[in-house]
């Protein structure tokens, strides 16, 4: 149990993650910074990681929360110059990439609300590019509401990079359907292949009653295993054989 704040301005930070990769455990905090994660089983060997972009991630030994209450966990904001790049006139044609169709025969499933699981898929891509929209669908929900974080990743040389330098969240109350995102304001330039992964962090259930929290998105069974998973951030993706319904509108940049 503990909250996350800023050390500069002692302001929570929301929705940050907490976990120790050793154990495979993890989680998000809430709105509030507030968080909790049993770490009972934490050994002399662990470290608790606390992360979020923008911020330095802080590793916690064993040693330094061994018999403490709330942890108070501070982060401080990273310094870094972000080199400016004008694409006005660069804007050539517009494509598409992955298919606007709803899988409907298969699926990925989370059963209830799974704070920091993400699932994402790869784009295969050759060109300089700059992302427009997103879309994916939802076979099914037992949420009311949802907020998703979304990441952006490049793939190069068997690694992915994180490449949104804010986070980018999105709350929505569709159970069943199409989910549209805008990401013009973004500025997302891509070179190459790249992963678009939704990462769960809160939800809301008005009537739990007959629903257990559980959300399905539309997918395919595939053996390019396009689609990859992990249970929270400081876990290595999984490749799982299955194509998500998503799509991605991007500018080809010259």
């Amino acid at each position: 149990m503990g909250v996350v704040i800023e050390n500069k301005s002692s302001n929570p930070i929301a929705y940050a993650h907490i976990g120790v990769p050793n154990l495979k455990i993890g989680t998000v905090a809430d709105e509030s910074g507030r968080f909790k994660l049993k770490i009972s089983k934490m050994d002399i060997q662990d470290t608790l990681y606390v992360s979020s972009v923008g911020y330095s991630t802080v590793k916690i030994s064993y040693e330094e929360i061994r018999g403490k209450g709330e942890l108070n966990i501070l982060l401080d904001k990273k310094v870094s110059a972000l080199q400016e790049i004008s694409v006005t006139a660069m804007k050539e044609e517009k494509i598409s990439l992955g298919r606007l169709r709803a899988y409907n025969l298969s699926g990925w499933s989370f059963s209830g609300l799974a704070k920091g699981n993400e699932v994402g898929r790869m784009f295969s891509n050759s060109k300089k590019i700059e992302l427009v929209d997103l879309s994916f669908h939802i076979r099914s929900s037992d949420f009311d509401s949802l907020i998703y974080r979304i990441h952006f990743y490049e793939y190069r040389s068997e690694k992915l990079d994180l490449i949104n330098n804010n986070e980018i969240y999105l709350k929505s109350n569709t159970t069943k359907g199409w989910v549209n995102v805008d990401l013009e304001s973004q500025k997302l330039i891509i070179e190459g292949d790249f992963l678009v992964s939704l990462e769960l962090v809160e939800g809301w259930i008005d009537n739990k009653k007959n629903r257990i929290g559980a959300i399905v998105y539309s997918a395919k069974d595939s053996r390019k295993k396009e689609t990859l998973v992990r249970m929270h951030q400081f876990m290595e993706f999984e490749k799982v054989d299955l194509v998500l319904s998503m799509r991605v509108n991007a500018y080809v940049l010259r």
